[in-house]
């Protein structure tokens, strides 16, 4: 073999060398979740599995107690947190919202037998109500009122079920998961119209912002076909 030969049989080696190692150095984007998501949270890594695929990256996603994964976002210790509303975003400079919603949550109002039209807060005035602790929306709007803010699914519907307050605000899914494993709680009427809707995004670190308008796409188009749909099926609540 002439010289010439082994210098591109070395150059060609090195290029193959070069490419594998490349693959085996895929990026790792490191998310949180809240700690309290459901096993929903592995249609929804799935997902952006498939969409952080495209541009190059790898995911994965840790749960953790929801101040502390932002926190985690906004010191780039994290490099992103899952299913947050935007209004978290626009509490710190470092952290930014991929503008596609991928959910949405619906806080509902639950009485024992009791209906009335739900229209805002101002509609719940007459009556005490309860809430989870930690919900920073349903705080906010329910600012004035006759409220109590308790630690668990289980003080709040216990509360409901012994007349000690008329309504029992909780995130819709979250609920009937919770009424349907728990059958010492029944008799609770849900009313129809939600007290409050708000989406629920991807957040990064603003150093990742250059990202967005590579993914925003994919995801809306990924969105669009039903392929998010198809992965959450398997956790849908009935």
């Amino acid at each position: 073999m002439n010289i010439l030969k082994k210098i591109m049989m070395f150059t060609f080696c090195m290029v193959l060398i070069s490419s594998s190692a490349s693959a085996m150095e895929t990026k790792i984007l490191n998310f949180s979740v809240s700690d309290d998501t459901s096993d929903v949270i592995n249609g929804y890594q799935r997902f952006l599995e498939m969409v952080f695929g495209e541009t190059g990256y790898g995911i994965s996603i840790a749960k953790e107690p929801i101040k502390r994964g932002i926190h985690g976002v906004a010191t780039g210790t994290k490099d992103g947190i899952v299913l947050l509303p935007a209004y978290v975003a626009e509490k710190s400079e470092k952290i930014v919202t991929v503008p596609v919603p991928l959910a949405k949550i619906e806080v509902v109002v639950y009485t024992k037998g009791q209906t009335f039209a739900v229209n805002g807060p101002e509609s719940l005035k007459p009556y005490k109500i309860a809430f989870l602790r930690g919900y920073p929306a349903t705080e906010k709007i329910t600012t004035g009122l006759d409220r109590r803010m308790v630690d668990s699914l289980d003080s709040l519907f216990a509360m409901l079920q012994a007349g000690r307050v008329d309504a029992a605000l909780v995130l819709k899914r979250e609920s009937i998961r919770f009424l349907k494993a728990n059958p010492q709680f029944a008799g609770f009427t849900m009313l129809e119209t939600p007290l409050l809707t708000v989406p629920l995004h991807l957040l990064l670190n603003k150093k990742h912002e250059a990202l967005i308008p590579r993914i925003q796409p994919v995801m809306k188009q990924k969105i669009a076909d039903g392929t998010l749909k198809e992965l959450l099926m398997p956790y849908v609540v009935k």
